[in-house]
């Protein structure tokens, strides 16, 4: 069964075109900047859940549990630029 992970202040989601030849699956993106918010969403499509602080047990009850949280922060001003 392949991992699942949760990408945590997505970027432009350099960790899908890592792990997807792996084929790891990503079960959400947590992201505000909408520039990568554009490109991971033209690339891979993964749901995005939006600002990590308003994640609640809800929301990751809806899509499934996890094998791994990845994240990385800060990254604001790499993310804009």
């Amino acid at each position: 069964m392949p991992l699942t992970y949760v990408s945590l202040c997505d970027g432009i989601g350099a960790v899908h075109a890592a792990w997807q030849p792996l084929g790891w699956r990503c079960a959400w993106v947590s992201e505000i900047e909408p520039f990568p918010i554009a490109v991971v969403d033209r690339r891979w499509g993964f749901a995005n859940v939006g600002d990590m602080t308003l994640i609640t047990e809800d929301t990751v009850c809806e899509y499934g549990s996890v094998d791994l949280v990845a994240g990385g922060t800060p990254c604001q001003s790499f993310s804009v630029a």
